[in-house]
Parts: structure tokens; sequence; C-alpha cells
């Protein structure tokens, strides 16, 4: 008996020229364009009806005029009007954080060398904060990025430096704060971090204004530290020293994440034991800080056979909590975003593994008009990796949204007050958005209005159920010019990118074969 595939071959052979052994190939191909294009979506952005006025000086009245924070994202990030593209071979968000956490991080080597700065703690610790331009004293405001990285990351994170290079294009230099024991820094007292410990964080920024009194810092976190960075903004309010937060890859709340990821297979044998492993393993490397702690028992954390299960034995009990849930609860930055009074933008993977999309706090960021939520269907955790000629993917997509994100609010800011200090030389970006004629903003504004681009109140409604269910001294050194380099450029002076490619070649198919 013939199956439908069999006499699917059968027909196309029959009414076109297309050979037999071509057939299943072909299929299998559209197959996979059909998956491809229905997985991707266009990037969505979530806020309440009327978001905070931004502030700008108009170059051309000198008159100080304002937009809502949506709009001025819809006029000034086009890269979050669009349609984020996934590399073909990374099609789901499996796919691009085991490329994120094992080739990107392991195959390339670091691109920015950062000059660093050991910084004492009142308990007798240390962390560090890696400078990417070491600050000039010439009495000029200086913008920074002032970057917190994942768990157990660093200043050498693909991630984190791929944000650092498209920034530094803006002119733009950015500061990293190590956690204590991360990316090589010491542990010198029997303490290490959290998702909810802030402490560090205020220090950090302490310690820049006395190194640089004109820096002007805007937060950027990834993961572990977009949670402590948002915590931060929330738990300072009014007073926080930050123009501006940007969150990407945010858990929001750790026991719902968790316990959406212990429901699945991946999540429960390979994420969380991945995670648990590598706390373990740090924790192990510094235990001499640790030999006189009566709360901290060695063998339970090398027992630990998943993250929450280290949490239990080691985070919880040196951060004072009762129990590893009251943590998880307090330590999530959840809580905190109704409070943030700066410009903030939350970048989130709906296909997250990690960082689950049903967790996601719809009503705290509906409530802040401070806070937008931008989410892609596809990116993974951290990953973003964008559909590129490369058989072996490395370039992201986050970066470029993000860092016109953070120029506008820069210019803004700064378009009230004294021109900015760039600590060098800018490569051309464009025309700073405030300059555009009176007429453009204007006219952008009537278009805009103020229509709400977000998820419907039925989504936000059926995912709260789901949520009440779950309870170094050297500049940047210069890439060498390869033949993939210069063939990419050929290709973008000609306008040819793998669409194009692709289209062709289907093209060309059809017409050779069909009769």
């Amino acid at each position: 008996m013939l199956t439908i595939y069999q006499i699917t071959v059968e027909w196309i052979h029959l009414n076109t020229a297309i050979p037999k052994p071509m057939i299943t190939p072909m299929l299998l191909f559209l197959g996979f364009l059909l998956w491809y294009f229905y997985r991707v979506e266009k990037t969505q952005l979530f806020h309440r009806n009327q978001t905070a006025e931004i502030k700008y000086k108009s170059p051309i009245t000198k008159e100080v005029k304002s937009l809502q924070l949506h709009q001025m994202i819809s006029l000034t990030c086009p890269s979050l009007q669009t349609y984020f593209f996934p590399h073909p071979f990374l099609i789901n968000g499996h796919l691009q954080t085991f490329h994120a956490s094992i080739f990107a991080d392991y195959v390339f080597e670091p691109k920015v060398k950062f000059h660093r700065q050991v910084v004492n703690t009142p308990d007798g610790g240390v962390f560090s904060l890696d400078w990417s331009d070491l600050p000039k004293e010439n009495g000029k405001r200086t913008p920074y990025l002032f970057i917190l990285h994942g768990l157990t990351g660093g200043s050498h994170e693909t991630y984190v430096q791929d944000l650092v290079i498209e920034a530094k294009k803006y002119g733009y230099a950015s500061i990293v704060m190590n956690f204590r024991g991360c990316s090589e820094t010491p542990v010198k007292s029997a303490q290490l971090y959290s998702g909810s410990f802030t402490g560090d964080v205020e220090l950090s920024i302490q310690e820049i204004k006395k190194r640089d009194p004109s820096a002007v810092l805007f937060g950027v976190g990834f993961s572990l530290g977009s949670n402590v960075i948002v915590k931060y903004a929330g738990k300072m309010g009014a007073n926080c020293p930050l123009i501006g937060v940007v969150s990407i890859g945010n858990p929001y709340d750790f026991l719902g994440s968790l316990r959406a990821l212990h429901r699945t297979w991946l999540g429960r044998y390979l994420y969380s034991i991945k995670m648990g492993q590598n706390l373990a393993r740090l924790l192990n490397k510094h235990h001499h800080a640790f030999k006189d702690c009566e709360w901290l028992d060695m063998d339970k954390v090398n027992k630990a056979t998943n993250i929450m299960e280290f949490d239990a034995a080691a985070t919880s009990k040196g951060f004072g909590y009762k129990t590893v849930h009251e943590y998880y609860r307090f330590g999530s930055c959840a809580i905190d975003i109704p409070y943030i009074t700066v410009p903030t933008l939350l970048l989130t993977a709906l296909d997250d593994p990690i960082s689950n999309c049903e967790v996601i706090p719809y009503y705290e960021i509906e409530s802040n008009p401070n806070v937008v939520l931008a989410t892609t269907g596809a990116g993974g955790h951290l990953g973003w990796f964008k559909f590129s000629p490369e058989l072996v993917p490395t370039q992201r997509w986050f970066a470029k949204p993000i860092s016109e994100f953070i120029h506008s609010i820069f210019e803004a800011r700064f378009s009230l007050d004294e021109p900015l200090q760039i600590p060098q030389d800018p490569l051309p970006v464009g025309t700073p958005w405030h300059s555009l004629p009176e007429q453009a903003i204007e006219a952008q504004k009537i278009l805009l209005g103020i229509k709400r681009n977000s998820i419907q109140l039925e989504k936000i409604q059926e995912l709260s159920v789901q949520d009440s269910i779950i309870q170094t001294n050297e500049p940047v050194p210069e890439t060498e010019k390869t033949n993939t380099d210069t063939f990419l450029y050929i290709m973008k002076l000609l306008n040819i990118n793998s669409t194009t490619i692709m289209y062709f070649l289907l093209g060309f198919l059809f017409k050779k074969y069909l009769k």
C-alpha cells in the first residue's frame, strides 16, 4: 500500500522533470523553509498606554521638547521595529543557547582587551572593574556603559564583548563589573555573589565616580546580571545614579523560572545540572576563603545535582535567607520593576529555555511608564545569532538594537546639557535623532500616537493563570581582514545576502525542472 509520501513523490515525478532522487531533498528543504518562516516573528513591544516623557532640546529652536519613551524607541531604534531572523543552523532556542554557551565562548578568542581595576570591599573581599578605555582628565562629561555579566561569566564572554564593540562604534566606552570570583577575580572573603545582592554594584558606581567624576553611566545586565541591575535600579528609585537600564535575558522570577526549567528533560538534566556544576566549581576553586564558615557544608555543595540544590546549600545560607525559596522570591527583580524611575528596556527571547517566557512580569511592566519590554520569537538564552552566510555563526543581533536605545537616551540627556566627551574617535553612525527637523518629529508623533504596540490583554491573563499555577592595558585591537570579509564586502556593495542567494537557487531549480 502506497503511503501519502510515496504518492506525493510519484505525482511530482510524473508532472515535472525533477528526477526522483532530488524530490526528497527538495521536499525536506521546502519543509524547512516553511518551518523557518513560520517561526520568525516581528519584534513585539509591550508597555503601558502612556509611557514616560523623554525630554530633549531641539538644536533648531533651542526649545525643550519631549517624546514618550515608546515613541522615542519607534523613532530611534529601527532594529527593534523589524523581524529577527535566526541563523538557519540555530533555528530554535536550545540550539541558540548551546552555541552561545559552548562554541561562542570556547572557540572564539576575546576581541577586547580591558584595563583592570581591583576594588576592595568593606568585608575584606574584592571584585574587579574592566575598563575598555581609561578615563581622561578633562572635566567634561563622559558616557559609559556599566555592564554586569551572567552566571559565572565575566568580561571575556562574547555576548559582553559584542556589545562593547558595537557601543564603541557610537563612541561609548564600557566598564564591566566582574562579580567576586569571576573572570580570574580572586575571592578574599567568605562571600561570593547572588541575584539579590546589589551592594557591590553600589560600591562599583562609587569607585567609578571617584576615578572619573565626569562619568555618566548607563546600566546593562545579562541574565543573572540583568536581574541584579534591574533590582538595583528599582531599589534606588528616584535616587538611581544610572541614566538608563537595559536588561537582556532576564530570569525575572527565579522560582518560577526554575520550576519551568525542571519541567523539561533538557532543563532538569542539562541546563540545571550544568549551572549547578559551574557554581560548585567556582566555589571549590576559592574554598580557602570559606574554610572557617560554619554555615557552609562543602559535602552538600559537592553533592548538589542541580542549581537549586547548590543555592540551597550555599547561596541562600551565605546571604542570610532561611530557605532557598525565600532567596528566590526576594531575590527576583520582578518585585522591583514597578519602582524603576529611569528609561528601561527589557529584551527577552520567547524561546529562551532558561529564562522562561511564562514568568515575564507583564503587569509589573505595564504599571511602570519608564519600562518597555521587547520580545523576539527566537534567540535562546543570550544567543540571538542572526541569519548570515557563515557556517559557524558569530554575528549576534541584539548588540545593534541595544546600542541604538542607549545612544538615543544619551543623546536626549546630553542635548539638555553640555556636549558628550567621547573617549575615542567614534565611527559615523548617522544623524542624532534629536537633530531631525521639527516637522519630522511632529509627523512621527502624529503617526505613532500613543497606540499600544503590545501583546493582547487576553494573553496576559492566560500567562497570569500559568504564573499562579507555577508558583590589561591595550586598546581594542583591529580585526585582521580576511578573504571572507572581502567577499561579504563585495556582497554588501551588490546588495546581495543569503536570502537573495537562497531564492535565486529555488528559482533556478523550478525553472530548470518544471515543465
